[in-house]
């Protein structure tokens, strides 16, 4: 009875062999993914799950669907539940990592490719995927490794050779980036994402094949949504350069709108969440008396994206005391961990909070005491930033909205909870709220917001840098001045820019749009105190 008890309990923990979806079942929801069916996919998805509730592959499948309609809380259980199935099913070690990124959590993502490779061992595939979860992360140089170990690898991998591209892009080298862009569309003359990204090291003048490239394969009808929308942004960046305005706007207006129609905005959520949180924060709220600082401090940048955001922080880490940390995403993951998005504020509230904060800042410190965090959703968070972590700073950088609204409408964003940008009424009201959300914190936390704004910080630099660098308890040097030649690796939208000098007139590029912004416009309800 013994060895027999055995075997049962062992074939417990076995994958099992039974109750595997036929292939043609799970390409048929693979099929209704990739054609955008989504209600179709989630419903055949569900059914798939409820057959085969064993099989690592349908619960898989199932959080594919779920992250793609951004349902990422069920596509995290889903290939949890895949991985308990089956401890070394890859594919949803992977999906789980990708769907970490897409939230944010791109510390985490980068656990679970590492727990990925640990099974595999080293493949090109899984280090690019690595790779680019370390790169959001801000582990740019390590980034970087990982390619060049694909590519030992793999030589001809075009992923890792795109992803040369973009460190080209970081740091500055136009031509380099061109070049390998240009490698991988040679063999590959149908990546649109690396058109789009040719487009944006690129300076077009009429006549360029490479319009009519892109021209002629927006016409082929086989090409999926996904593809479109980069070409039709990519496109319109090369008609902006040779100064065809309004071609150039109905290009970007057809990726905006394949974008939006695949990913629409749903506001509900962010607005209920802005809500409590203003009720939150209705009266006075003590917070935390910290007796020990702790040796990191954060310096928070608060501001849509496109505002300038990137040249600020690049103008603070001129200082040997400061460091860059980017877009973090660590104070919307210690704020839902504590529970923030639910309940009302009190001092436990703000110590898990600035545990959870601190925690996550430690493991990127690159031995400066200041680190700059410019995540552009830490607007929600103002008054929890200012009660868990009093020593820090927050600068509301204000940029003219029309200006931010279009820079915003002619690009592609990484995140997929950004889907606000694509669409210009959407765009308009979301401007607005957030302005409205930074007064409100002006006015809960009067004197602790400090305010830059952008057009009087190029008209003149050094009368609005000399007091905010002393606010922020820095020495003046004349070194902030000179910020375009620091040299260091940026991963924004703004890493070209940020390599020229402060320049006048930047937030007058919309003017050539303006007959065309009148949604956007009406909506931002300018204008603003």
């Amino acid at each position: 009875m013994k060895p027999s008890a055995h075997r049962s309990n062992r074939a417990q923990h076995r994958p099992s062999k039974q109750g595997v979806p036929p292939r043609a079942e799970v390409q048929h929801v693979l099929g209704l993914l990739q054609a955008q069916d989504a209600d179709q996919a989630r419903s055949a998805s569900r059914v798939l799950r409820n057959k085969y509730p064993d099989s690592p592959i349908a619960l898989d499948v199932y959080g594919l669907v779920a992250r793609k309609i951004g349902d990422f809380e069920g596509a995290k259980a889903a290939f949890q539940k895949a991985i308990e199935r089956d401890p070394k099913f890859l594919p949803s070690f992977v999906n789980m990592a990708n769907t970490l990124g897409e939230v944010g959590d791109h510390m985490e993502a980068c656990a679970w490719f590492r727990k990925a490779i640990a099974i595999k061992g080293e493949t090109a595939q899984l280090l690019v995927g690595y790779s680019k979860a370390l790169d959001a992360a801000g582990q740019v140089d390590e980034a970087q490794k990982m390619i060049e170990r694909a590519l030992d690898l793999e030589p001809g991998n075009l992923q890792a050779v795109a992803s040369l591209g973009h460190f080209a892009t970081y740091s500055g080298d136009r031509e380099k980036a061109a070049e390998r862009y240009v490698k991988v569309l040679e063999r590959d003359p149908r990546n649109a994402n690396v058109h789009r990204n040719l487009t944006n090291v690129k300076r077009y003048k009429a006549g360029d094949p490479h319009i009519a490239q892109m021209q002629a394969l927006l016409q082929d009808p086989g090409l999926s949504p996904t593809d479109r929308v980069h070409l039709a942004f990519g496109l319109g960046k090369a008609l902006d350069d040779c100064g065809a305005h309004d071609l150039a706007f109905k290009s970007f207006e057809e990726g905006n709108r394949g974008y939006f129609e695949q990913k629409p905005y749903d506001p509900t959520h962010e607005r209920k969440l802005g809500v409590l949180l203003r009720s939150s924060f209705a009266s006075p709220v003590q917070p935390l008396t910290i007796k020990e600082s702790s040796e990191l401090r954060s310096v928070f940048i608060v501001a849509p994206p496109r505002s300038g955001t990137s040249m600020l922080e690049q103008i603070l880490t001129c200082s040997d005391q400061v460091d860059a940390g980017g877009e973090l995403g660590f104070m919307v993951q210690s704020a839902f961990e504590a529970r923030a998005q639910v309940r009302p504020p009190d001092l436990a509230m703000f110590r898990n909070i600035r545990q959870g904060y601190l925690r996550r800042l430690s493991e990127i410190d690159h031995g400066k005491p200041i680190v700059v965090d410019k995540q552009s959703a830490n607007n929600l968070w103002v008054g929890h930033i200012l009660c868990a972590m009093p020593e820090a700073k927050i600068i509301h950088l204000r940029r003219d909205p029309r200006a931010v609204g279009w820079s915003i409408y002619r690009r592609i964003f990484d995140s997929p909870q950004m889907s606000w940008a694509y669409d210009l009424p959407t765009l308009g009201r979301y401007l607005k709220d957030y302005e409205d959300l930074m007064q409100f914190w002006k006015r809960r936390f009067p004197n602790r917001i400090l305010t830059v704004n952008y057009e009087e910080l190029t008209e003149n630099p050094q009368a609005i840098l000399q007091p905010l660098v002393s606010a922020i308890g820095l020495d003046w040097s004349d070194n902030f001045l000179s910020f375009h030649s620091a040299g260091r690796t940026v991963r924004t939208a703004s890493a070209l820019q940020v390599r020229k000098p402060i320049y006048k007139g930047s937030s007058e590029q919309w003017r050539s749009y303006e007959p065309h912004l009148g949604p956007m416009v009406t909506e931002l309800d300018l204008p603003w105190d």
